[in-house]
């Protein structure tokens, strides 16, 4: 889903503007964007229009176009929150900046929606702003967008040989006959599929055999490696 999670702690800027001005040189410097002031002038942009404060502490400033070479994620964290104008009035201390190409607007939309699942969690927002190791908090950045599949399953021992086979590079969510799914979990999901059990949604493909199944898993996985063999994530 992204070629790339920048991480960058203890960032000194004392308000908006030179957040994003910050921001821009410093993605740049990584060649993921070709054009640091398109980059910059697509944020702004994006600021005039609403706020990308979500709150409790945390924005979501993000850019779409083909000044992106790659879709990435970059985690900025404060020395100091600044005054971002969020939506529950809280100053702002997490900020994490999201760049995709054009025609990828699917891929934009669901990077903001695994970070705003992620950043629901009172002990995820905690985790990161006490953690002293950027590379830890780059790994557990990953492991939130690797690809996600749904699997609407009866019989355990599916379930026990799907995660056999692809754990744990990829995030799974099993329900048992359907259950409790929410379409939100639906729809940002990468696979949505049923073993052996009719899933009574037409957002779920199947009913498939548990070997149809991990063929298309495995399809899903094939990506995520070869972006890996390419250098991404």
């Amino acid at each position: 889903m992204v070629k790339e999670c920048l991480v960058f702690l203890d960032v000194d800027v004392k308000d908006m503007d030179e957040f994003l001005e910050t921001a821009s040189n410093l993605i740049y410097k990584t060649k993921l964007i070709e054009n640091r002031d398109e980059f910059h002038k697509a944020l702004l942009e994006r600021e005039k229009e609403i706020t990308t404060g979500v709150g409790k502490g945390v924005a979501f400033p993000h850019a779409l176009g083909k000044f992106v070479k790659y879709p990435f994620v970059a985690l900025f964290r404060l020395k100091k929150p600044i005054d971002y104008k969020s939506i529950d009035g809280r100053p702002v201390d997490l900020f994490f900046v999201i760049g995709t190409p054009n025609n990828a607007e699917e891929t934009h939309l669901k990077i903001l929606s695994r970070l705003a699942q992620n950043f629901a969690e009172h002990e995820f927002r905690s985790e990161l702003r006490e953690c002293q190791d950027d590379d830890l908090i780059r790994r557990v950045l990953r492991r939130i967008f690797q690809p996600m599949v749904i699997v609407v399953h009866e019989k355990e021992e599916d379930k026990i040989k799907i995660l056999k086979r692809f754990s744990p590079h990829i995030n799974f969510f099993f329900y048992n006959k359907g259950n409790n799914i929410e379409p939100f979990e639906i729809h940002i999901s990468d696979l949505a599929i049923a073993v052996d059990i009719n899933p009574n949604n037409r957002l779920i493909k199947g009913p498939f055999s548990i070997n149809e199944v991990i063929s298309e898993i495995d399809l899903i996985y094939k990506v995520k490696t070869t972006w890996e063999e390419e250098g991404n994530d």
